[in-house]
């Protein structure tokens, strides 16, 4: 538009349409926050927070991964749980047997990853050892200025928070005596459109 270096000579109801457009956004990427898997079985005390189980396969740091399923978004795909072998409880006139419900996790070729520590000992995975699902999100904003007289002007602004519609997925269950092991629940991140106009005099 006019004192611009493209359509700087049009016609004045030209010039009202092309001139004063601002265009912003905001591009934010986040890496996953530090997730536990834990243990349902308390190996040393009995009201301790939470348990680690022992590491005996291979698990990368950054191996979660959200994965949208008929069921619902999981988040450890590639591991199910599976029941630990039974410990040998003897004649078991209390029936124990019964009531084991310990689980073990393993990947897709069966291989064993994670276990339950034994009694009187922590698990040897470390608290926060994963990566939690990482967050995507696209602002954008954009403005129109238009001169109405030499001292009025009308603008008009419209605002999109979450432009992809992205969903920000929060923490998945990590709890190995979970059946929703590995399932994550809720989100966050609607998109929102928000448009204002001002006079200016």
């Amino acid at each position: 538009g006019p004192g611009r270096a493209l359509g700087s000579n049009v016609p004045s109801a030209l010039a009202r349409v092309i001139e004063g457009w601002q265009l912003s956004s905001i591009f934010t990427y986040q890496s996953g926050a530090p997730q536990s898997i834990r243990a349902d079985s308390r190996t040393v005390v009995a009201n301790q927070a939470q348990s680690t189980p022992n590491l005996v396969g291979s698990l990368p740091k950054d191996f979660g991964e959200v994965n949208v399923t008929p069921a619902g978004p999981v988040y450890f795909t590639g591991l199910s749980r599976v029941p630990a072998p039974m410990p040998n409880f003897g004649a078991d006139p209390n029936n124990l047997a019964a009531d084991y419900s310990l689980r073990n996790l393993v990947d897709s070729s069966g291989n064993v990853i994670l276990t339950h520590a034994d009694p009187g000992f922590v698990g040897n995975l470390g608290l926060r050892y994963l990566s939690g699902p990482s967050t995507l999100g696209f602002d954008l904003a954009m403005q129109k200025r238009i001169q109405l007289t030499e001292v009025t002007s009308f603008t008009i602004r419209a605002d999109a928070i979450n432009l992809l519609n992205a969903p920000q997925w929060d923490r998945p269950n990590a709890d190995m005596g979970s059946r929703d092991f590995g399932r994550i629940t809720s989100a966050t991140g609607n998109r929102t459109f928000t448009i204002n106009a001002r006079i200016d005099f």
